[in-house]
């Protein structure tokens, strides 16, 4: 797999974050897997982007396999991933051969127990373009330190990001916006 030097300081960044005393979590290495495993399931598989929808603006992450030529997509699957209550993802695949996914589209419904309807295939034929990890590491920075303000102040997990989405549209701003005028509260509130 093709993981740019963009990229691989991304997945660094993420995996020290998501880091604990306990376990060490390398993003890296689970993406390997992951390609590996659709590598061998489809044989004109070529890579994947996984997107945390729930940022503003989404955080994306696309990996080629090596040598591959995004030009050559000709089927793609999409399918959110099981919703753990903290991050909300989605997984698109990508092959070079048309219809390469009708099968495994059924199979995940099948096995997973969801509608066919959450598979999405042939409708992202196109990966997007590499985008700039440091800002999107940035904005999401951003959004987790406000939600954890609103955790400070004594909502829970899900409440708190609830509630900054329930500012933002009130505001009529983005979810990083508003992020950073819960951030700002904190600065006036010690000056104070």
């Amino acid at each position: 797999m093709d993981i740019s030097a963009n990229l691989a300081a991304a997945l660094a960044l993420l995996t020290e974050d998501l880091d604990d005393d306990h376990a060490r979590i390398d993003i890296a290495a689970s993406l390997d897997r992951v390609a590996a495993d659709m590598a061998a399931a489809i044989p004109s598989y070529v890579g994947l982007t996984v997107t945390q929808r729930d940022t503003t603006p989404p955080f994306t992450l696309t990996a080629m396999e090596d040598g591959a030529d995004p030009e050559a997509v000709r089927s793609s699957l999409l399918f959110p991933l099981p919703d753990d209550g903290t991050v909300a993802l989605d997984l698109i695949l990508y092959a070079a051969s048309p219809g390469a996914f009708v099968d495994l589209a059924a199979d995940l419904a099948w096995m997973l127990g969801r509608p066919l309807t959450d598979f999405v295939i042939d409708a992202h034929l196109r990966p997007p373009p590499e985008p700039d990890y440091g800002q999107s590491l940035h904005v999401m920075s951003v959004i987790n330190q406000a939600i954890g303000v609103l955790v400070g102040r004594g909502y829970g997990l899900g409440a708190a990001r609830r509630e900054l989405d329930v500012r933002a549209a009130g505001a009529g701003h983005t979810r990083d916006e508003a992020a950073r005028v819960i951030l700002q509260s904190l600065s006036t509130r010690s000056k104070d």
